[in-house]
């Protein structure tokens, strides 16, 4: 699993044991030529030039920009393009749909209850609730968490703290992660003392831009982290973060020091 170095906004690419290859997100606020010089040679420097899933959090640009260009290039296809169940089905929404469609690209629906499973590996979609209904994007990202033996990761998207509690309503006593994507980039709007609380990782990645106009991660964030003693590793500073699982071992490592 690689944090990618997008900068302002989120791109997450996974290679499961049996060698399934997801892209979740891949868009950039900040970067404007990221599919050229950032995601595509990073998809071609892992000889990948087709990917099984893409799956979409939300349709803000800094999430999916990148996939935007995937879809009108030539040289990445993808299968199945992975969308979360809202009926706030904007503009946006329907473009990025209708531009997989004009590629040859497979469309589904991802919503609370979604798992996919492939021997030891685990996959299942938190959030949103099917025809999740909202009129914020923010609110409606897709949250996965995913477990290969005792790794496992939480990716959040970035939805508010209201979503946050929501989710916690729904699944108490969820087992210790060992890696939390911060929500909306470090935002003290979420990442709340109860959400962290309860799922307790082991690490957290967050994922921004240098000198970002938002701000992010906010201090507020970062001293939450801090006070329950939890590291964590930030794009802006550490660039791209990549996670390596073998069986009981995990190993994190970072494109440039911090």
């Amino acid at each position: 699993m690689t944090f990618i170095d997008v900068g302002q906004g989120d791109g997450i690419y996974m290679e499961t044991p049996e060698g399934t290859t997801v892209l979740i997100d891949g868009g950039s606020s900040d970067n404007k030529k990221l599919y050229e010089y950032t995601l595509e040679p990073f998809l071609l420097s892992k000889g990948r030039k087709k990917l099984d899933a893409v799956i979409v959090t939300h349709c803000d640009n800094d999430h999916i920009s990148g996939i935007r260009k995937i879809f009108t290039e030539d040289n990445i296809k993808v299968k199945t393009l992975y969308m979360p169940s809202t009926t706030m089905t904007d503009e946006v929404y329907t473009e990025l749909i209708e531009l997989a469609v004009e590629s040859g690209t497979d469309i589904k629906y991802i919503y609370e209850g979604y798992s996919m499973t492939e021997k030891d590996f685990y996959m299942y979609c938190l959030h949103p609730e099917y025809e999740y209904d909202t009129s914020e994007r923010n609110d409606y990202s897709t949250t996965l968490y995913i477990r290969y033996d005792n790794f496992s990761a939480l990716l959040t998207g970035d939805i508010s703290g209201e979503v946050e509690s929501n989710i916690l309503q729904k699944y108490k006593d969820f087992p210790q992660v060992t890696i939390l994507k911060a929500a909306h980039h470090g935002s003290r709007f979420s990442n709340t003392e109860d959400f962290i609380e309860e799922f307790a990782p082991q690490n957290i990645v967050i994922s921004c831009g240098k000198d970002n106009s938002y701000g992010h991660p906010h201090r507020e964030t970062i001293e939450r982290f801090e006070n329950k003693g939890i590291p964590w590793l930030t794009t802006m500073e550490n660039g791209a973060i990549t996670v390596i699982v073998n069986k009981n071992n995990t190993e994190i490592n970072t494109y440039l020091d911090k």
